[in-house]
């Protein structure tokens, strides 16, 4: 999957503007990062790209680049 691709997806769980992600948001900024997203997140890099993460890394992330860290090896540009 490329990078770009997988952003759009993340927009779509924080619930965020088409487009206007540029990685440094803070996660715990956004009304729709919760429990239900953190999973839904978890399920898009496993579906997506066949990685497993636990709840807990993903709770580790701060940034959405963090969200993107998770799942670098895996992106393409």
């Amino acid at each position: 999957m490329q990078r770009s691709e997988f952003i759009k997806k993340i927009e779509g769980i924080l619930e965020a503007t088409p487009g206007s992600l540029t990685g440094a948001e803070t996660l715990k900024h956004f009304p729709a990062w919760d429990s239900l997203t953190l999973m839904g997140f978890i399920a898009l890099a496993h579906g997506g790209l066949g990685i497993k993460l636990t709840g807990k890394q993903v709770i580790e992330a701060q940034t959405v680049n963090d969200l993107v860290g998770l799942c670098e090896s895996k992106l393409t540009d």
